[in-house]
């Protein structure tokens, strides 16, 4: 629902399909789970699935030293999570632009208000993201 409600559409379809069926199901009450992609009847997905949940290399096991190894799973939520943040920071920077460049146009002062309290709102979310990211806003 994030991505929605920032407004984010992904540009490449085969993603948007794989979003669009995840949240179909999760509306339905269902939680798909790895295998409910891997055996998807669209190939694509399922290939995309094979692809995103393969692991390129076998791990020693470094459990019996007491050393935590990241998988590959573990690199990709971390990566997932970080691709969507950055996305809906690029979103919102881009929001807070066209925003600013209407305030400089506006003549009428009711407008120039709502502009300012949505610019606002904007510069909180901005503020939100980029917490989460670690990154730090000089503006």
């Amino acid at each position: 629902k994030d991505l929605e409600s920032d407004e984010i559409i992904l540009e490449n379809e085969l993603y948007r399909q794989v979003f669009a069926i995840a949240k179909n199901e999760v509306e339905n009450g269902n939680s798909p789970g790895e295998m409910f992609y891997l055996h998807h009847e669209d190939r694509s997905i399922s290939g995309l699935a094979t692809d995103l949940l393969s692991q390129k290399h076998e791990l020693a096991n470094w459990e019996k030293v007491k050393v935590k190894v990241k998988t590959e799973e573990d690199k990709l939520k971390f990566a997932v999570t970080q691709a969507i943040l950055s996305l809906k920071l690029r979103v919102l920077e881009t929001k807070f632009e066209k925003t600013q460049k209407l305030m400089h146009i506006e003549t009428d002062e009711e407008n120039l208000m709502v502009l300012m309290v949505n610019q606002q709102k904007i510069k909180k979310k901005i503020s939100l993201v980029s917490k989460e990211l670690g990154r730090i806003i000089l503006r």
